[in-house]
């Protein structure tokens, strides 16, 4: 059992250092030569002001993705919340301007998962000789980087493709000799959309900008928060809350 324990923290030490070498910043869009839309999607009409050829694309994919669960993002679902984020931040933007820096990711690294193996597995993949994760590699177009360090065997699974990487590790973790699967975690985040969908009409979204600062690779000292809902399709800003100026949480907080 202590043998267990010790391989286990072991392996959170070398995924951290792992992580620590990545950059995942995500691209912020140049918003210039604003344009009104007004596009359905999903039944619903979502005006703004916004050029749609300025949508973040990836972001609006990832959210969707997070939202659905699924493997791959749902088109009408995507489209929604690429037009809502880009209508928030094209009608308020200029008001708060940190909204145009803050963008969503889930908290694991973009194109990337991890797969365990047993070290005689893990010998096999190495040298070419392991053919059951064949047909999900060509499927996904999934490349292994071989890894081992203190009787731990994994390896890095990048991908290029619009793939949720908790989904796509899950399909790996049943293969023969694999000991687990697991998205590729990503630290020090200090920048997030969290967002909200009501229990009684999924396609009723709402948005939490968060901004944190002060030792965010701990976790964060600092945040502050913007909080945005939509009604008849338009954003709406609910208020902003700074947790260390005004501790008690203000009567909107939605978690």
């Amino acid at each position: 059992m202590i043998k267990i324990r010790l391989r286990v923290i072991s392996l959170f030490i070398i995924l951290t250092l792992i992580l620590l070498t990545c950059n995942n910043n995500p691209i912020n869009p140049i918003i210039e030569d604003q344009k009104t839309f007004e596009t359905k999607n999903n039944n619903a009409v979502v005006p703004g002001n916004c050029d749609c050829t300025l949508i973040n694309e990836s972001e609006a994919k990832y959210l969707a993705m997070y939202l659905s669960n699924e493997i791959t993002p749902p088109v009408d679902l995507t489209r929604k919340v690429g037009y809502e984020l880009c209508a928030i931040r094209t009608t308020y933007g200029n008001q708060i301007t940190n909204l145009n820096k803050i963008f969503f990711h889930m908290h694991s690294h973009h194109h990337e998962f991890i797969v365990y193996f047993d070290e005689a597995t893990f010998q096999q993949a190495s040298s070419n000789n392991y053919q059951d994760w064949d047909d999900l590699n060509v499927e996904y177009s999934v490349s292994p980087e071989f890894h081992s360090c203190l009787g731990l065997f994994w390896c890095v699974m990048s991908y290029e493709g619009d793939y949720h990487p908790r989904k796509l590790a899950e399909l790996y973790a049943s293969l023969p000799g694999v000991i687990g699967s697991t998205h590729n975690a990503l630290l020090g985040v200090n920048l997030n959309i969290i967002a909200l969908q009501n229990e009684n009409d999924i396609n009723n979204i709402a948005y939490l900008f968060w901004q944190g600062w002060g030792d965010c690779p701990s976790g964060c000292i600092y945040s502050q928060y913007w909080y945005f809902t939509f009604e008849n399709g338009y954003p709406v800003y609910i208020g902003t809350w700074n947790k260390e100026e005004n501790p008690e949480k203000p009567d909107w907080w939605p978690l």
